[in-house]
């Protein structure tokens, strides 16, 4: 193949990538279970200075998928930070913890938390990565038309076998990018349908244990009655 079909080609899937990697990275932010990533774009104001959230703290797991835990690099850091990270992301809960070294220190970091998914959540979060989805597919869409134009008109006087090449690797590339889209969108679409199952079964079980306990409660007092 020519030298320009084959920088057409690479350019056409740097682009189609390019377009997945952002929507892959916009789903994360919409955090279901705790993602360190969804924090990295955190900026903290100190001393006028903006910094990055690696630049003043380390972000590590939590107790569970749920939550995770941020160390301050130093401690007079650490509201700076929380205020950085509500400003990213107002629905974490933020609860300032003590965690006590072997050598008797005492460091203080933050633990976030993130929201239950319940049914206003679920819709909300539904709505969202369908929106983010389809800008995806559109911008897929508008890049296999533009290069595909791009390729026929540099495919003009080229061979047979040249040309079905061509065609070759760049549908290869539209289905990958095209299937990793779809996979993303699954993905994290049963990430949010296994959160919300989780909720309702925490849910159920609030009831089923405040149902118990009333009972308990009516049948102490028919004993009292009856005394």
């Amino acid at each position: 193949m020519k030298r320009s079909t084959t920088a057409i080609l690479e350019e056409y899937t740097n682009v189609q990538s390019g377009h997945v990697a952002l929507f892959s990275y916009r789903l994360s932010n919409l955090c279901v279970k705790a993602t360190p990533l969804s924090i990295l774009g955190v900026t903290v104001e100190d001393d006028g200075l903006m910094q990055n959230m690696e630049d003043v703290a380390l972000v590590g797991k939590g107790e569970d998928d749920f939550t995770m835990n941020v160390y301050p690099k130093d401690e007079k850091n650490i509201l700076l930070i929380g205020k950085g990270i509500a400003e990213e992301h107002i629905e974490f809960r933020q609860d300032m913890e003590t965690m006590k070294l072997e050598n008797g220190m005492e460091i203080r970091y933050i633990k976030l938390t993130m929201p239950e998914v319940n049914e206003d959540r679920k819709k909300t979060m539904t709505d969202a990565i369908k929106t983010l989805h389809d800008a995806c597919v559109a911008k897929l869409k508008a890049g296999n038309a533009f290069y595909m134009g791009k390729l026929t008109l540099d495919q003009v006087g080229a061979s047979k076998e040249d040309v079905e090449e061509a065609k070759k690797q760049f549908d290869d590339t539209t289905e990958t990018y095209n299937k990793a889209c779809e996979d993303i969108l699954a993905e994290k679409t049963k990430e949010i349908e296994d959160a919300f199952q989780a909720y309702l079964e925490k849910k159920q079980k609030k009831e089923e244990e405040k149902a118990e306990t009333d009972a308990a409660v009516g049948r102490e007092a028919m004993n009292n009655l009856k005394l």
